[in-house]
């Protein structure tokens, strides 16, 4: 009996022409070849140059999205593209598709659009079908259950000459969802929290906790501590865990030579990632050390208690120093399973109708943070990201000029702000607990910078009617919106 394959597997085996070997990749035959005017130009030009004809028009399918106006033709008639080589562009499309039968979704045609939305939208993209495009974003088309992937423009001259693309069969990840979905949650719902959930290749942390004399505890982790609390957060991780006080750990981290592998502090995957690679640790170095003890006393594991003094086996007290020296832990967390934070952010504010100064009354975060290990760390952060996402959505203003160069060079034309322009914030935590963080813990970082600036923009609007959507919100663009959303007359 053959082992099982995934859709993946037999969408790929399905297409291969010739299969991959150590010294080639494989060629890959290409069910919809999206085209569009900015990444043909050059392979159409290859064509050209050997005599080629496109091998199968018929699965060819070109679109004007790019380079495209939005505004209508002028006086003259003539559109107003931003640029000539846009123009360009456009027409060497036109004519290229024209010349080699291609149909083309033209400026006039209602069915031209986003290249990745005309396929879903004319029925192009389907289960099963291999479909690339000079387009980075062409993945999304997988949503539909097709391989998609974007090409370079010398690939998309090999796909429109042979109709096949040279390609390695890419590694694929298996994500397993647990549960019973809520009411409404649907499957895009699972792909959004699936993406949202695993950083950038993966996380990956390493730790190791050792005993060490006086029964004390050496933490190894290699994340590093840049001022979000995670120090503290392993210390606490490990007195819980091994039944000490904090004051007995010791924590090394940020040494490639003492500690073991960590992707990196981002992501908010100190608490959580490298967290339960502690906590892990943790558990495996308590099984050491019971097992140990239990064997000195000849009593059973189950029967032994790890305590701040020793194992107690019974009536028999194990001390530390009874205990072999060489007893450690290893933890390892790859950052998946995951869960998502919430953060819900609320502002009143005022603002002065002559010169659009936007003046916050109140500030106030609910945030879904799981357990909170350490509240007043995690209400620091909370709070810090609350007063740098402020300064986001209503001061900083980098201004470039047209080389290139920064113009705003010092403070006192880019305004970061001070300590009395930030309100106090009021910090509440959801009452939860996560199945999947390390005692119940959710990641808590970069969360509560993400829902302040549109909160700022609804509480403007809603205290004076001026709708913002560009940031930062200074006090010319309220200013200017105010007199945009005022009446006639």
């Amino acid at each position: 009996m053959s082992a099982p394959r995934s859709l993946f597997d037999k969408l790929w085996d399905t297409h291969v022409v010739v299969p991959e070997s150590e010294d080639a990749p494989a060629i890959l035959f290409i069910d919809l070849h999206l085209v569009h005017e900015v990444t043909s130009p050059q392979a159409f030009a290859v064509l050209e140059e050997r005599g080629l004809k496109v091998r199968r028009p018929d699965l060819t399918q070109a679109t004007l999205d790019h380079s495209t106006p939005t505004l209508p033709a002028g006086a003259d008639g003539r559109l107003p593209y931003a640029t000539e080589a846009a123009e360009k562009q456009v027409h060497q499309l036109e004519a290229n598709c024209a010349k080699h039968g291609i149909d083309l979704l033209g400026l006039d045609d209602a069915r031209r659009g986003i290249v990745h939305v005309i396929g879903p939208e004319m029925g192009l993209t389907q289960p099963g079908k291999t479909i690339v495009c000079g387009d980075s974003h062409t993945s999304t088309h997988g949503a539909f259950g097709a391989l998609a992937f974007g090409i370079g423009t010398t690939e998309v001259g090999h796909v429109l000459a042979t109709q096949c693309v040279l390609q390695r069969k890419p590694k694929s990840m298996r994500i397993t969802f647990e549960g019973a979905l809520s009411p409404g949650v649907g499957a895009k719902d699972m792909a959004l929290a699936m993406i949202a959930t695993i950083p950038p290749r993966g996380h990956f942390a390493e730790a190791s906790v050792t005993l060490a004399p006086g029964g004390r505890y050496r933490l190894s982790v290699g994340t590093a501590e840049f001022g979000n609390g995670t120090t503290t957060v392993h210390t606490q991780l490990v007195a819980s865990a091994l039944n000490t006080t904090p004051d007995r750990v010791e924590v090394h981290q940020s040494d490639t030579e003492a500690t073991g592998y960590d992707t990196g502090a981002f992501g908010s995957a100190g608490t959580v990632v490298a967290g339960t690679a502690v906590l892990a640790a943790c558990r495996e170095l308590r099984s050491a050390m019971l097992s140990a003890a239990a064997a000195l006393t000849g009593s059973g594991p189950h029967a032994c208690e790890l305590t701040p003094h020793g194992v107690q086996c019974g009536t028999r007290l194990v001390e530390f120093a009874e205990l072999p020296a060489s007893l450690v832990g290893q933890g390892r967390h790859e950052g998946t399973p995951r869960s998502v934070a919430f953060n819900v952010q609320g502002f009143r504010v005022a603002v002065n109708p002559d010169t659009g100064e936007v003046r916050i009354l109140q500030s106030v975060q609910a945030a879904d943070a799981g357990v909170v290990i350490n509240p007043e760390q995690c209400r620091g952060q909370i709070e810090g990201g609350v007063a740098q996402a402020i300064g986001s959505a209503l001061y900083e203003q980098m201004i470039v000029g047209s080389d290139g160069t920064v113009l705003t060079q010092v403070l006192r034309n880019y305004h970061i702000p001070q300590f009395a322009d930030i309100p106090v914030t009021e910090v509440y935590f959801a009452d939860t607990v996560d199945q999947l963080g390390p005692m119940g813990a959710k990641s808590m970082s970069e969360s509560p910078y993400n829902p302040v600036a549109p909160a700022l923009a609804n509480a403007i609007a809603r205290a004076c009617g001026a709708r913002v959507r560009d940031l930062p919100m200074t006090p010319a663009r309220v200013w200017r919106m105010l007199g945009e959303s005022a009446p006639p007359g």
